[in-house]
């Protein structure tokens, strides 16, 4: 489930792809639910990833960077 900060994101994100799609056509979003399990191994203070954190987060980023620049893996 998102935390508001990523519901208030998401939304702003949604507004500026809706005002100009053309402007706006590389913007990407990136959930933080996508990006770390629901649990506290992951963090150090439920918030801020730690080095476990950051090992589930780079396959997320890898991927987006991917389609964003076209490659297939």
């Amino acid at each position: 489930m998102p935390r508001q900060q990523e519901v208030i994101s998401r939304k702003v994100f949604d507004k500026l792809k809706a005002e100009d799609p053309a402007k706006w056509a590389n913007l990407r979003f990136l959930s933080g639910v996508d990006q770390l399990p629901n649990n506290s191994d992951c963090t150090t203070d439920h918030c801020h990833p730690n080095v476990y954190g950051f090992m589930y987060m780079a396959p997320v980023y890898a991927k987006a960077v991917r389609e964003i620049l076209g490659l297939s893996r």
